[in-house]
Formats: structure tokens, sequence, C-alpha cells
């Protein structure tokens, strides 16, 4: 009996990636290799497994970090391997926040239109991004999130499409495919984004990134 039968595509890449492929990795105990950018009461606090973004209770603050060590690779035969795992930590995480976590090429500024393959967290809901740009797609994945819930995220980037997973670890993992306005050798970083729009402190785990690429 195959050890593969049970599991899905994306699980199967997965364990082919790291059998042929020594991966980026990045646990947040530190921010090494990475560039800080926060505004207002926004920051990071170091930590394993986790570390902790977050925005501080005055309003228009944001934490961010990104890392210019690796870059999105998917046109070419190119592919790119992506996974992470957020927990949401304060009781009105839903509301008045915005978080971004993937690739994107203009961290600062977050539109749904920058080069990027991303996580979009805001109104309750987890939405997955292609956008090449000029134009993107942004797909509500029907995933709900909430204070303390946890989710694993994770993509897998060729020419031409992009397969999203969100797993909020219940057993029934959504799987999004997006094949409009995704980028093609267009340069994008990992980035952390997480910002609020009332004087709330937000605060957002993050566990270790893991990124794989190759042909």
């Amino acid at each position: 009996m195959s050890i593969f039968k049970n599991i899905s595509k994306q699980e199967y890449r997965h364990i082919v990636y790291n059998s042929i492929m020594y991966p980026w990795v990045h646990s947040f105990v530190n921010l090494d290799g990475w560039t800080p950018s926060h505004i207002g009461t926004g920051g990071f606090i170091a930590g394993y497994p986790v570390g902790t973004f977050y925005t501080g209770a005055t309003s228009a603050s944001r934490a961010l970090a990104y890392s210019s060590s690796i870059f999105l690779s998917g046109g070419g035969g190119l592919e790119t391997y992506f996974k992470t795992r957020v927990s949401p930590r304060d009781a009105l995480a839903h509301q008045n926040s915005f978080m971004l976590v993937g690739f994107i090429d203009t961290p600062t500024s977050p539109l749904a239109t920058a080069v990027q393959v991303s996580f979009r967290f805001f109104n309750g809901d987890i939405f997955v991004c292609c956008a090449n740009g000029a134009t993107g797609t942004l797909i509500d994945t029907g995933v709900n999130y909430s204070q303390f819930g946890s989710y694993d995220l994770s993509f897998f980037y060729r020419t031409g499409a992009v397969d999203f997973v969100v797993d909020n670890l219940t057993g029934n993992p959504i799987t999004t495919t997006i094949t409009t306005d995704v980028p093609n050798n267009q340069a994008a970083i990992p980035t952390m984004y997480l910002s609020n729009s009332a004087a709330q402190d937000k605060q957002m785990w993050l566990y270790p990134m893991i990124i794989m690429q190759g042909k």
C-alpha cells in the first residue's frame, strides 16, 4: 500500500520538496535577515516557537517586517512552496485590522494590485490574492478567523497558477486555485504586515516560515 494514497497533491509536493531541497526556514526568535518598519506603537516580540507582531492601542499603527533574503520564483519552470502558521491573539481580531503574510514587492504599501502572492486577513475572513502590479485577483476563502484560532497557510506557485491552502486545524483544509493576475518573473519578497484602524491593540503570533524553490 502506498504511503501517499490518502494525501493531497499539496502535501505530496511538500514531501517531495523536503526530500530533494534545502528549505529556507525562519523561526521568529529574532528578525535577523529581516527589515522591520513599524509605525506608531507597532512592534515585534521575539520568541520560540512564535514571534508576536503587535500594533499597540494607537490607531493607524503597524507592525511590519520583510526580508530580501529570498525572492518569489514562479516563471520559466521555477516553482515556490510556502508555509507558515498564524494565530490572532486579541479579542477583537476580526475588527478594525488588516494583515498580510506571503510575498509582495511593496511591503510598506500592500495594495491588492501590487505584485504579490499572499494571504490577506480583514473583515473577519481570510482572503488569498495574486496580483501582477497592474491588476489583482482577490478571493474570499470562506474561512473566518478569531482570537486564539490557529491557521496553517501554504501555497504552491508555478507558472500561471497558485494553489493556496488554508487549514484551521479542524481536518477540513480549504484549497483555492488562482490562475488570473499571477506574477511572472516579478520580484516580491517575504512579508508580514499587521495594522489597525482603531485604537485597539492587534496581535498576531507567527510560527516558523518555510519556503522551498526549484523546478
